[in-house]
């Protein structure tokens, strides 16, 4: 496994043929175009998956006395159950075609756990960024953190994480040190900053997926996980993400026309939602927006029902971004760095699907679906003070078209 990170098979505007036509991801294929014309495209089958951490300790009784408890009230560990069903997610993503070429992970110890376990069973490297860290405001976060770090610094981390997992590879920087990406955002940070800041870093690391020829593992926070998903199903409001929970995604993406010299300029990761196939994980609870208004319009206006009804596949609601959600938005843009282009699709795309209606995923226990996963990897879904229940196969969704 290498010890530095993956150096770019696209670096450039400019590609080899060659090394398109010997990447086994990589294929010849026809695409059909105006006037009966074809053309001849390089195609990359490429895979994102983007995993929710696993049981967190500080849910636990034994959080009380967790010796790094008063150092870091902010980042704790995975539970010994947790550990399992990280390792389980890795089994089920060791199987994933095409396969993962590295995982990328917010620094936090929980999140670095699951994604070192995920990394024991694909034999990547994690490279660690805080771009896909927890929302930092006063409800994921205990006391003023204001300007100050809460996660490990790299050479904890890497004390942490070395007797766990001795065979596993991080990216590190130029003295030798775990590298963390990315930085400290500004506390309170505002939910909705949070979330667009999380779907524009997912899209900057599919495009370098992209570029690398790549499949990628991303691991974090339950927060990004609902928040990417509701830029790719625009009509859905994401309900429950239990620990562990993933949404795959797949698609096949044009990277030159054969015979050309220069790569296609790369698109917007959620311009074109129907070109994704999502697989996701039986426990995560969405519904969609469209059905849950009418359903609130039928309690408040029952005698306009039976119009509504007739009107029901062309009813589609809009969320608009409030002034304040607008501002917290662009914020964070700002402070990614995004281009003009990729500001201007990311508002647009916030404008017009459920980003505004999006429901925060609750870290409490009491909140959450609790979920164990058997010897052989399927799940039982145990709600609060209720028995266990099969979770079921992973849901297929292809995307409609925006």
């Amino acid at each position: 496994m290498a010890m530095t990170a993956v150096t770019s098979t696209l670096s450039g505007t400019t590609v080899d043929p060659a090394k398109l036509d010997t990447h086994p991801d990589v294929e010849l294929k026809t695409v059909k175009g105006g006037c009966c014309s074809a053309v001849d495209y390089y195609v990359l089958n490429q895979t994102f998956a983007i995993v929710r951490h696993a049981d967190r300790l500080d849910h636990t009784e034994e959080w009380v006395s967790y010796p790094g408890r008063e150092a870091f009230p902010n980042d704790t560990p995975l539970t010994p159950e947790g550990f399992t069903h990280a390792r389980q997610v890795g089994d089920l993503m060791f199987k994933q075609e095409p396969p993962f070429k590295m995982i990328i992970a917010s620094p936090y110890l929980r999140c670095a756990q699951t994604a070192s376990c995920i990394a024991q069973k694909l034999n990547v490297p994690v490279h660690f960024d805080l771009d896909l860290g927890e929302v930092f405001d006063d409800i994921s976060m205990m006391g003023d953190c204001r300007g100050k770090q809460q996660h490990r610094p790299p050479d904890v981390l890497e004390g942490e994480l070395k007797g766990d997992f001795p065979d596993v590879e991080y990216i590190r920087d130029h003295h030798g040190k775990i590298k963390v990406e990315g930085k400290l955002q500004r506390f309170p940070e505002p939910f909705e900053g949070a979330r667009m800041r999380y779907c524009f870093k997912v899209q900057r690391l599919i495009q370098q997926a992209t570029k690398e020829l790549s499949s990628i593992v991303i691991v974090t926070h339950g927060d990004a996980v609902a928040s990417v998903v509701g830029m790719l199903k625009e009509s859905w409001i994401i309900k429950n993400i239990p620990y562990t929970s993933y949404v795959i995604g797949s698609r096949h993406v044009r990277i030159m026309k054969s015979g050309a010299k220069e790569r296609l300029p790369e698109e917007p990761v959620y311009s074109h939602p129907e070109q994704w196939t999502l697989v996701l994980d039986p426990g995560l609870v969405h519904v969609d927006c469209r059905k849950e208004d009418l359903a609130k319009a039928h309690q408040v206006h029952e005698k306009e029902m039976v119009e509504m009804e007739k009107k029901q596949k062309t009813i589609k609601t809009v969320y608009t971004l409030a002034p304040h959600q607008r501002r917290h938005v662009a914020t964070s843009l700002g402070e990614m760095d995004a281009s003009k282009k990729e500001h201007k699709h990311l508002m647009k795309k916030a404008s017009t699907t459920t980003f505004a209606a999006e429901n925060r995923i609750a870290c409490h226990p009491d909140h959450h679906v609790r979920v164990k996963r058997t010897a052989s990897g399927s799940a039982l879904v145990k709600e609060p003070n209720s028995p266990a229940s099969p979770r079921g196969p992973p849901k297929t969704s292809h995307s409609a078209p925006p």
